[in-house]
């Protein structure tokens, strides 16, 4: 009905809402920089426009998917606590922005230079099916590209010049994101 789909609306918002502000509050509570905050805020509007999507063309699914969803977030949670861990043992800044004082490649650095980056992708398409929201998942390569270029490369061009050819090494063995 009507009702029930405007409440179930008003709760994926609510949601999405919930997460946005928790983010941004702890990002100024701890204090971190406003690289951190610039990828939170590039979150929302993929996200938000991913939730219009998905209640423009609504997809049902089976509950099996949502649950899976609800997984699939919490590996990219579990992700991107993984890789701050590996790189606080390695003291070094896991903060965007901030230029590292190691060259990280254990962990989930084996198998991406960017597990925090793609947790933040796993968190949003986890969300999206949970929500029942499937359609939006199409924007997961735009949040992808906008990752890619206004932090990714940016945060490269860094590491490499601090680290040369061992970063160059690194970067011929493994893949920017899988």
């Amino acid at each position: 009905t009507n009702k029930a789909q405007n409440r179930a609306s008003l709760k994926q918002m609510l949601v999405l809402s919930l997460l946005v502000a928790i983010s941004v509050i702890l990002e100024r509570f701890l204090g971190y920089n406003d690289k951190v905050l610039s990828v939170s805020l590039s979150f929302v509007p993929i996200a938000l426009a991913g939730m219009l999507l998905g209640r423009l063309w609504p997809v049902a699914l089976p509950k099996a998917v949502q649950v899976a969803g609800l997984g699939v977030t919490a590996a990219g949670i579990g992700l991107m606590m993984w890789a701050a861990a590996t790189m606080t043992r390695a003291r070094t800044s896991f903060m965007p922005g901030l230029v590292p004082k190691a060259l990280v490649t254990d962990g989930p650095f084996r198998f991406s230079r960017n597990p925090i980056y793609l947790g933040d992708l796993l968190v949003m398409g986890g969300f999206l099916l949970a929500l029942q929201l499937p359609v939006g998942l199409v924007l997961l390569p735009v949040f992808a590209q906008v990752l890619t270029r206004f932090f990714i490369l940016p945060e490269e061009r860094v590491i490499e010049a601090g680290f040369g050819q061992g970063f160059r090494d690194y970067k011929a063995r493994v893949r920017r994101w899988l």
